[in-house]
């Protein structure tokens, strides 16, 4: 059974511990700093499947109408079982209540190459980003979105300001 722990004080280091095991590349943990303080409208969890940390997400607040996954990821050993599509369509499904119409997720589609067989699966928009800052500049990252109203407007390299979260 998965349980979906808020994000807490209590639980905030096992989240952590999860997120730098997971992305050892980023650099900043200030998205859950923002989150307790309340900076940006945001919801992440502790996943436990079993009464055993296996996973963390969340999404936050891009502007009225864009939200974006944040820090997803399934251990290792826990991979390969449904847990990602599991914890992935309750975000979608989250996100949908709150009224916005897009979904979307960033992320590094050599690095995160497992993590893209699954967005390929639930998101309905793939695009590369190229806009001409650090990440960009890699050309290895893309954006996925998902449709969650009758709105369809592509991200088209709008500027995501998410190089401070990486060392590149």
């Amino acid at each position: 059974m998965i349980v979906y722990q808020k994000l807490s004080k209590d639980n905030y280091k096992d989240v952590l511990n999860i997120k730098h095991q997971l992305f050892p590349e980023s650099n900043s943990d200030d998205d859950y700093e923002e989150y307790f303080n309340d900076v940006t409208k945001s919801n992440y969890y502790l996943i436990l499947k079993d009464d055993c940390e296996c996973a963390t997400i969340g999404w936050y607040e891009y502007n009225s109408k864009n939200a974006f996954v944040g820090w997803f990821g399934v251990l290792p050993e826990f991979q390969q079982n449904g847990i990602g599509h599991e914890i992935l369509n309750y975000i979608i499904a989250e996100v949908k209540k709150m009224k916005y119409d897009y979904l979307r997720v960033y992320t590094d589609k050599v690095v995160n190459y497992v993590s893209t067989k699954l967005y390929d699966k639930l998101f309905d928009l793939r695009e590369d980003y190229t806009y001409p800052d650090k990440i960009g500049s890699t050309n290895n990252f893309v954006i996925y979105t998902k449709f969650l109203s009758d709105k369809k407007e592509k991200w088209n390299n709008t500027p995501l300001n998410e190089d401070y979260n990486y060392d590149i």
